[in-house]
Order: C-alpha cells, then sequence, then structure tokens
C-alpha cells in the first residue's frame, strides 16, 4: 500500500485493514467511506473495499470498488471471479461470463475456477459449454463432488439421461450421504416426469441436510406439480421453522395461502419479523400488501422499514411502488431524479411514471438505453412499445406487427386421441381435479378466476404429458424457417430462429362469468399462448359480433395520459391456440353466463 497519506487517511486505512482481519466489515467499509476517492484509487484498498461489502450483501457497492481495482490492475483471479459472481446475480451473461472466463485463464490449474466457470454457464442455460468446464476440473480433480454434480446437473438439462445417471452414480460414490446427490437426482427424475421418485428423493434429502431452504422449496414446488397443494404448503412451513427468514419459502407461503383463500395469508411475516428485522424479508412484506392492495397497512410497514433500515434502494423502490399504486406518477419522477441508471428496477419505475406524466420521450428514450443491457426483455419492450404509440412512430407498426407476429392455430391432434374435441373434454376432466386454489393468485392477471399452481406442463397425469406433446408438435409446425423470412434479424423475435422451444412455465386458468384478464405481458418468456379447451356456449356461437371474451391485444397495462384501446383481438375457439410475443399487451374480456372458461396458458423460450 502506498504510503503518502496524511496522517488521518493513514490511520484510516489502517484500521480499515484491520478491521477487515478481524471479520468486522461494518467497521472497515466505515473506514474505507472516510476514505473516499482514494480508497478506489489504491488497488489494495479498492479490493478490500469491495470484499467488505460483498460481506454486507451489497453487490453495487461492491462492484464501484472491485471494478476500480480491476482498473488498477486487472489480473487478479479472486476479483474477477467476484465480480463475474456479481455479473451472475444481475444476470448479465456477457459480463459474468467474461470476467469468470478471465478469472479461470489466470490460474489455469484452479478446478475451483473451472467449475464456478461452469456453474455460470448452466445458469445462462448454456450446457454443453458447461459439461467442459466442469469435465475440466474434474480432469484436475476427480473426487471434486461439485464439478460431478455441475456436470450431470447440464447433462440433465439437455435430456441426456443416461449419461447425467452415470455421473449421479459416481458422485454416490464419493459420498453416498451428501444430501446434495439426492437432490441434485431428484431434479433428473422431475425431468424425467417421475415425480413420486422425485418427491421420495427429496423428502430423503431433506432428512439428511442442514440447509433446509433449498430443500423444501424444491420439494413443496414438485408436490404443487404433482396437484398436492396441502402437502406443498406443509413442506414449505417445515422448512420456515428451521429457516424462518428465508425470503423465498416466505414467499412461496404467502402465495399459496393467499391463493387458498386464507384472510391472514401474510401473518407469517410479521412472526418472521419478530425473529429478527431482516430488510429484505420486511421488504417482501411491504410488497405483498401493496399487491393485495391493503395500501394503509403498506404504508405503515414502509414506514416501520424505514425507521429499522434507512432509505435504502429497497425502500425507494418500495416507496415508488406504492406511489404508482396511487396514481402520483410526479412525485415518482422527482423522487427518482438522481436514482442511478443502473439500478434496472427503480429506472422500470421512473419509464412507467414518465408514460403516465405524458412524457413518452423522455421514457422511451430511457427504456432504449435500459435495452442496450437488456434488450429481450420483455417488459421493457412492452413499455417501449406504449411510448411508439403515444408518440405516433412508426416503429410501433415494427414491434408490434399483429400481421405477421400473431398466430392462430389449431393444435396438433395429441397421440392417443382420434380428434381434439375428445381430448378437449379429457383434459377439462382434468383440469377439473387440479384446479385446487380458491381465490386468483395475488400476482397475476386473472380476476374471478382460478389458476393451476406450479408448471402444469411437469405433471405426469397421461393427459398433460399428451397436451406438452401436442404443443411442442405445434411450436415446431408454426415456427420453422418460413416464419422468420419477414423478420428482421434485429427484430427482439429473431433469438428464436435456430433454437426448439422449452416451456418453463405453464398454468390453467378457469374463469367463470364476469372473470376477465387484466392487460399484461409474461416477462419471463419469448413467445405465449392461450390454449382453448372449453369455452361456454355463447362464445361458441357461429357468426357472432360480440367482443365479450375475446383476447384482445395493444391496450397497455400502465398508466398512460388518456385510453389507449385494444387495436387487435382474436374470437377463442375450442382446441385453437393463440401464440404471440410475450412482450405484446393482452387481456381477456368479461363475459356474460354459467360455463367456465377454461384456458390453458404457457411461455415458451428459445432453447441453447
Amino acid at each position: 500500500m502506498k504510503q503518502n497519506l496524511s496522517g488521518d487517511m493513514n490511520s484510516w486505512a489502517n484500521k480499515a485493514m484491520q478491521a477487515m482481519q478481524n471479520r468486522d466489515f461494518a467497521t472497515a467499509v466505515a473506514f474505507f467511506d472516510k476514505l473516499g476517492k482514494f480508497a478506489r484509487s489504491n488497488e489494495q484498498l479498492a479490493k478490500a473495499a469491495g470484499f467488505a461489502h460483498l460481506q454486507l450483501g451489497n453487490d453495487n457497492r461492491a462492484l464501484v470498488f472491485l471494478t476500480a481495482s480491476l482498473k488498477s490492475r486487472v489480473a487478479q483471479a479472486d476479483v474477477n471471479a467476484a465480480v463475474g459472481d456479481i455479473y451472475v446475480r444481475r444476470g448479465d451473461q456477457e459480463k459474468s461470463i467474461k470476467h469468470l472466463r478471465r478469472a479461470a485463464a489466470l490460474v489455469p490449474q484452479a478446478a475451483e475456477l473451472r467449475y464456478k466457470l461452469g456453474l455460470a454457464l448452466i445458469g445462462f442455460d448454456r450446457f454443453e459449454e458447461a459439461i467442459l468446464e466442469m469435465q475440466a476440473a474434474l480432469e484436475m480433480n476427480p473426487r471434486y463432488l461439485q464439478a460431478k454434480l455441475g456436470l450431470a446437473r447440464a447433462l440433465t438439462e439437455l435430456n441426456k439421461f443416461d449419461e447425467a445417471e452415470t455421473a449421479f452414480q459416481e458422485a454416490t460414490a464419493l459420498d453416498p450421504k451428501n444430501y446434495a446427490v439426492s437432490f441434485r437426482k431428484a431434479k433428473l427424475r422431475e425431468k424425467q416426469q417421475r415425480y413420486d421418485e422425485a418427491i421420495a428423493l427429496y423428502k430423503e434429502s431433506e432428512a439428511g441436510s442442514d440447509h433446509a431452504a433449498p430443500v423444501c422449496e424444491a420439494l413443496a414446488l414438485a408436490e404443487l406439480s404433482n396437484g398436492e397443494t396441502e402437502a406443498a404448503l406443509a413442506t414449505l412451513r417445515r422448512g420456515l421453522q428451521k429457516s424462518p427468514l428465508n425470503d423465498d419459502l416466505l414467499k412461496h407461503v404467502a402465495d399459496l395461502r393467499y391463493e387458498m383463500g386464507d384472510p391472514e395469508a401474510f401473518s407469517h411475516y410479521s412472526d418472521a419479523l419478530d425473529t429478527r428485522p431482516v430488510p429484505t424479508v420486511h421488504a417482501d412484506y411491504v410488497a405483498r400488501l401493496v399487491l393485495a392492495g391493503q395500501h394503509d397497512e403498506a404504508r405503515l410497514q414502509l414506514t416501520h422499514y424505514e425507521t429499522r433500515f434507512g432509505r435504502d434502494p429497497r425502500c425507494l423502490g418500495l416507496k415508488v411502488q406504492l406511489l404508482y399504486e396511487q396514481e402520483r406518477f410526479e412525485e415518482i419522477t422527482r423522487t427518482l431524479a438522481q436514482a442511478p441508471i443502473d439500478d434496472l428496477d427503480l429506472m422500470t419505475w421512473k419509464a412507467r411514471a414518465l408514460l403516465a406524466c405524458g412524457d413518452a420521450v423522455a421514457s422511451q428514450n430511457l427504456l432504449l438505453e435500459l435495452l442496450k443491457t437488456t434488450p429481450y426483455d420483455q417488459y421493457l419492450l412492452a413499455l417501449l412499445s406504449t411510448c411508439y404509440r403515444l408518440s405516433d412512430n412508426p416503429a410501433y407498426h415494427e414491434l408490434v406487427n399483429y400481421d405477421s407476429l400473431l398466430i392462430r392455430s389449431e393444435l396438433a391432434v395429441p397421440p392417443g386421441f382420434g380428434n381434439l374435441v375428445s381430448f378437449n373434454e379429457a383434459l377439462r376432466e382434468t383440469l377439473e381435479e387440479l384446479h385446487v386454489m380458491r381465490t386468483q393468485p395475488l400476482s397475476q392477471s386473472v380476476i374471478g378466476g382460478t389458476q393451476t399452481p406450479g408448471n402444469l406442463l411437469n405433471n405426469p397425469n397421461p393427459v398433460i404429458v399428451a397436451l406438452k406433446q401436442a404443443i411442442h408438435t405445434t411450436l415446431k409446425r408454426e415456427f420453422g424457417p418460413s416464419f422468420y423470412e419477414n423478420i428482421d434479424t434485429n427484430h427482439p423475435v429473431s433469438v428464436g430462429n435456430g433454437h426448439s422451444m422449452s416451456l418453463p412455465t405453464a398454468w390453467s386458468i378457469w374463469v367463470t362469468a364476469g372473470g376477465y384478464h387484466r392487460s399484461h405481458v409474461h416477462p419471463r418468456g419469448w413467445y405465449s399462448s392461450a390454449y382453448y379447451v372449453s369455452l361456454p356456449g355463447k362464445l361458441q356461437a357461429t357468426g357472432r359480433t360480440e367482443t365479450d371474451g375475446n383476447l384482445a391485444f395493444g391496450r397497455p397495462g400502465v398508466a398512460t395520459p388518456g385510453m389507449l384501446e385494444a387495436d387487435r383481438t382474436i374470437a377463442p375457439a375450442e382446441g385453437i391456440l393463440a401464440l404471440f410475443p410475450s412482450y405484446f399487451w393482452h387481456e381477456t374480456l368479461p363475459f356474460k353466463g354459467d360455463e367456465a372458461r377454461v384456458v390453458v396458458a404457457f411461455d415458451a423460450v428459445p432453447s441453447g
């Protein structure tokens, strides 16, 4: 470390480094903050400050310091690895892989760095590359259990089940009692749709593990996919007994209790906060209160949050979420005037507020800047389409080209059925058994209906398996080479060209008279779909001119100055599925009648 410091600065630097040695990271950060710019200009201090912030869970501040350290000297494997991990958590594929590859290249014999790179590649669905990294790590250390499990995981995702089984057998031989072996093997069984075996393996993993949260979460989701709602809730509660402050378990319990009609669906958040105040838990509690429309309680809890934890970025995000629900849009723009451009959540709220205030051009410019980093973000694309439409920009009709991008197609007849009529009858009966919830999901678009939990297409019921096969057949037919002939290679839809499709999310909606969907988009999809299983007789009438029950496109699901109406609709028909880019604003119009409207919806994303 350079010694040409003033007395105070030298003292602060020494105290910061001493605090690091004592693992007193909060004290270390306080002294690094006193050093100001000098801490960022000194390679060692910047590195230490970055790792201190990492220990405190502050990725944003850690990245500032670690990046500054790399500017002084790029050849630091540990710093590159840490920066890569931060970008993994941010979902920035390009930057994370760049830094992790650099770290691995700097220390070629470090099996752990090859494993870390392989794990990141798995997270970005680059499974073939991940296999190479896991194999490289195993060449350096053949008894590296985590790399063996990583290899099995990547093989599982590529449906190379026999090779995955071999890898699991070798992992079991390395450590027969390791809970992670049972856990990952359960994931393989889920992929094979052998849910009873998967559930048994998850339970075996839970019994042998101190890591209750991820195991109980996976077990509960498998139970939901198997139609075991009460068992899933019991599993989640069991996980909370061991990990009472786990964010994911708390969220799942809240959502499940809400859908099951529990009037005290969020009470466990109060219990968790009584155990120990934690900012992430308190923030989730406030966010769910806002979603449920309990604005007075949300405002009270937000005040408690700010008193406990200060006005941090989470507090700011919750405040603008509440302000948006209260239609205080100009206040949002003032609140976020100095918010950092790299905070995607806050910038998205700012873009929405600018739209609501009538400044479509400013919102458009902000969105275009954000899309440079995340060009396929479906929600940002939806907001951009609204900007274009409000300003009469011709780019709207390129981005939202109904004639070339909106598909209305008949489902391929599933194997084992003579026609779609008999299949839909069997499917309706199956779905009726799976609709076990009592009210609509907390954060979804359906009003006046219920939604099946979990990924419907993971259910092992033979009728659902046949539906999944038929969907894949239909997608392969509709998204062949001819579909892409008239689509510009720079268009966001073109990313699917040359890829097969996976179906990461699927669910059924059962809506009764007066039910509908609010206008929304599917942020985790590429193309989305509604397949019509069963419709009220009125909606099937030949030559009907009414639009009730139709699938409507174009009306934004965000506030705008003046009402933008739907600019395209599709009349539903049994056996027909509608396919559309996931960033298309879409809604279902209310209908009258005594019969239910039964739909299966799913998102498709390019594989590989």
